[in-house]
């Protein structure tokens, strides 16, 4: 997935001199050509609107975009790995001049999942427990598009699954590994006493749930019946990783099958929170939730 970030041609105006952008989104549903509506996108992608750089330009994934992949190997009978890695453009230079390139970045909301197990007593565990701790109220919020957890760097992984140990990318199967040793058992009752004191009536489990929902694991691997606890639902998706699918077919305005599918879940979920979004913003120029 290309993520590019497309910068602020004007900070000083704030979020309003981004409105263009939000504007050129809105104004595509009152386009019933779909080769006008290709003819708009491909000119905001790889020309620009007026005032803004192309999407597709070197610049835009730079830290805070970027490019993320998802390799899958096989041993060619049943055994299928799949590992995402995080990707930010950069500009290396050195005697030879400088050169573009796409360098190694950890994953974002992808701690190494061992280090929820309360057997791992190093200080670098203790710290990662104390501060999910912390994450506990954002992560009990009762809507799938609005619970959130942020880590701090020294926690992620660069691989998703580096050591081929399930626990690395599950953390509710590491949180319960080490359940019956004193630090797993103190890190089980602080998870509990912050959701007593934010009135959650949620399991330290489903906190742990919740976890590997906002990480590549949850977002791509989980669909359907999955225990999240309170009022937290997925929707049933595609048996599978990728979002859109070129093997499953939808009908589109061309016809039967004539697009590719997209999952339910963005399509169900997730795209109509974006449109709220879209739809605030420009109605009254409310900022996006959890915007910086």
């Amino acid at each position: 997935i290309f993520e590019a970030v497309l910068p602020n041609p004007n900070p000083a105006l704030g979020l309003a001199a981004c409105g263009p952008v939000a504007q050129f989104w809105a104004d595509l549903s009152s386009v019933d050509s779909m080769d006008e509506r290709r003819a708009r996108l491909e000119s905001f992608f790889f020309q620009g609107l007026d005032g803004f750089a192309p999407v597709v330009d070197a610049a835009n994934f730079a830290i805070p975009g970027g490019i993320r992949t998802l390799q899958q190997s096989a041993d060619g009978v049943t055994n299928i790995s799949v590992r995402f890695y995080q990707f930010r453009m950069a500009k290396q230079c050195g005697s030879a001049g400088c050169t573009l390139r796409f360098t190694p970045d950890v994953l974002e909301n992808m701690p190494f999942g061992l280090l929820f197990d309360g057997a791992d007593t190093s200080a670098q565990a203790r710290a990662l427990r104390a501060e999910f701790v912390q994450q506990v109220p954002t992560l009990a919020i009762e809507d799938l598009n609005l619970m959130s957890m942020r880590l701090s760097r020294a926690y992620l992984t660069g691989e998703s699954d580096p050591i081929g140990n399930p626990a690395v990318m599950f953390f509710e199967l590491a949180f319960d590994n080490g359940k019956a040793t004193p630090d797993g058992m103190a890190f089980r009752a602080n998870i509990q006493a912050e959701l007593d004191r934010v009135g959650s009536k949620l399991t330290p489990n489903n906190v742990a749930k919740r976890a590997e929902e906002l990480s590549c694991t949850g977002c791509h691997g989980f669909n359907g019946a999955v225990d999240f606890g309170g009022s937290v639902k997925l929707v049933i998706g595609f048996q599978g990783n990728p979002m859109i699918s070129e093997d499953i077919l939808a009908d589109g305005e061309a016809g039967s099958s004539t697009r590719y599918g997209v999952d339910p879940i963005v399509e169900k979920q997730f795209i109509p929170h974006r449109m709220q979004i879209l739809l605030d913003f420009l109605r009254d120029g409310t900022p996006p939730v959890h915007s910086e």
